[in-house]
């Protein structure tokens, strides 16, 4: 049966088999999936004294590539993962084996269709990085130009589309088996990973991004974007501006004041999230350079948020409210933004958040760690069943991060002090007459259309209506007085008809025959005083069920 359902049969033991190794039994026999182990791996099981988030970080590091980098991303989706088990995924290493360097070489020449020697003067037969995805070596262009040069592993998309269809098996027996995997929806989450794989495997979506940033950042003095060789990248390899700087994670190495850097590392992601709504989704610092004038590179475009103008104002709404402590604007800001559960304990989600964000009410906000207070936000949204979008959950991930790093070698930064004058700043900004104006206008061009369209959708809910093809449903204890009321309600419509009806009939024969009381004919002084009768019962009738 199981063979049948996955094309992979060894590969799926096998990972079962190292699932079962690392103290994981429990969940193979909860999937009904035990059976499958080796009788004598189950003979000479031991026991692990090690903690369930240790043990799933080595089960993904001995899984390979695909695995850890699945890892990789759940460690960024506080939305969807406990913080615990995020603190064990963020240690992942991301350094695998380096693939030959002839299979490298065969890589470029398929995807450029030229030889190596053609294109590039020189390349490096060392990697400079090798990761799950891709490794990167240095070369020099036949026009002199130092690059770096990024190359998928190859085979590494069929490996990897191999273990996506092992993973969502496997999350969707959990959901349909465990109750306490499933809140965490896990068959979601593979979806997302095969989504977001799907787009990394694929290196021209990196070029486009890298373009993008480039563009945004071209007249920038901290922040620096490599230039990209549009016409040398393909599906396979991206050709870019070599960053002759120090990775973050490595400056520990160094003997160096990177306090500039820090302060232009943070600003660099305040306006990649802020103000041009394109953002680095996974800031980590090997993803970061600290190039020697202080300013700070980025590469690894593959995953990026996206925010338009009205989650940019949501996200910048909420940040001042939590650095404000203002709790209301808080709930009211996370409810607006996620997508809530139904039932949700309003009451209680607010005293929560009130304790939360505490902090920035009864302290010095430079002894406030924003990272801290940030991940307790999501934490309170994800227990009271408020789900937030998945790029405002990047963006909050990639502060908490730069935080993180910052602090780590700069103990006395404070970041929650920067952040709120520079969102003021932007407030102050959307606020401006020009932008009120525009906003005006858009908004009653936006009234405009919608009142267009009401007579186009009323002449089809009449045509239903007629045709007898609108089904209502309604639950009520006492059908019989709503039938009641209905039928007052139409009688009165029939009788509000006839008297309109009288006044324009009255109106229109206003100038028929001669004058006889008050300056009107006979035949107006009648409809208008049959009008009147009615007018006089529409208002006794009223006045009576009012009481």
């Amino acid at each position: 049966m199981l063979k049948k359902e996955i094309a992979d049969f060894k590969r799926f033991k096998d990972i079962l088999t190292i699932i079962f190794e690392e103290g994981f039994s429990f969940f193979l026999s909860n999937l009904k999936l035990r059976k499958h182990i080796p009788l004598k791996k189950q003979l000479k099981k031991k026991k692990i004294a090690l903690t369930n988030e240790k043990r799933l970080r080595r089960v993904l590091e001995r899984l390979g590539p695909t695995f850890v980098k699945f890892g990789q991303i759940l460690s960024i989706r506080p939305d969807f993962v406990p913080k615990n088990y995020i603190k064990e995924l963020e240690k992942l290493q991301n350094e695998v084996k380096p693939v030959a360097f002839s299979d490298i070489k065969r890589a470029v020449v398929r995807s450029t269709g030229k030889k190596i020697e053609s294109t590039f003067k020189s390349f490096d037969e060392k990697p400079l990085a090798s990761a799950s995805i891709a490794q990167v070596h240095k070369a020099v262009l036949k026009t002199g130009e130092v690059v770096a040069v990024k190359v998928r592993r190859p085979g590494i998309k069929r490996v990897m589309r191999s273990d996506i269809e092992i993973m969502h098996f496997l999350a969707a027996l959990a959901e349909k088996h465990n109750k306490g995997i499933r809140k965490y929806n896990p068959v979601s989450l593979v979806k997302e990973f095969s989504q977001w794989t799907g787009k990394e495997l694929d290196f021209r979506n990196e070029t486009e991004n890298l373009q993008l940033f480039k563009e945004n950042f071209k007249h920038s003095t901290s922040t620096m974007i490599p230039e990209v060789y549009p016409r040398l990248c393909t599906e396979e390899i991206i050709v870019m501006e070599f960053i002759d700087g120090i990775e973050l994670s490595k400056v520990h190495k160094h003997t160096m004041n990177i306090k500039e850097a820090l302060v232009n590392g943070f600003y660099s992601v305040l306006e990649q999230v802020f103000v041009h709504g394109l953002f680095h989704g996974d800031p980590h610092p090997s993803n970061i350079f600290v190039l020697p004038d202080d300013r700070v590179g980025f590469v690894d475009l593959g995953i990026v948020g996206r925010f338009d103008d009205e989650l940019k104002n949501k996200a910048t709404d909420l940040f001042i409210a939590i650095t404000e402590g203002e709790t209301e604007r808080v709930v009211e800001s996370l409810m607006d933004l996620g997508i809530v559960d139904e039932g949700i304990d309003v009451i209680g989600f607010k005293s929560k958040i009130r304790e939360v964000i505490y902090p920035f009410t009864s302290s010095s906000i430079r002894n406030i760690k924003i990272s801290r207070v940030l991940e307790e936000v999501w934490d309170t949204a994800l227990d009271y069943g408020i789900r937030m979008p998945r790029d405002f959950v990047l963006m909050g991930k990639a502060i908490v991060t730069l935080e993180g790093v910052g602090l780590l070698y700069y103990p006395d930064f404070r970041f929650a002090e920067m952040t709120r004058p520079f969102l003021k700043r932007l407030l102050v900004k959307r606020y401006t007459p020009t932008k009120v104006l525009k906003g005006m206008f858009f908004s009653l061009f936006a009234m405009k259309k919608s009142l267009e369209k009401i007579p186009a959708q009323a002449t089809r809910v009449l045509d239903k209506l007629e045709q007898g093809r609108i089904k209502i449903e309604m639950k009520d204890t006492d059908v019989e007085r709503l039938s009641t009321n209905i039928d007052k309600s139409s009688n009165r419509v029939a009788y509000a008809m006839i008297l309109a009806a009288l006044l324009v009939s009255g109106s229109l024969v206003i100038n028929l025959g001669e004058p006889f009381f008050a300056g009107l004919p006979v035949a107006s002084l009648i409809i208008f005083g049959l009008a009147s009768v009615i007018s006089l019962f529409l208002l006794v009738s009223i006045f009576r069920e009012g009481r």
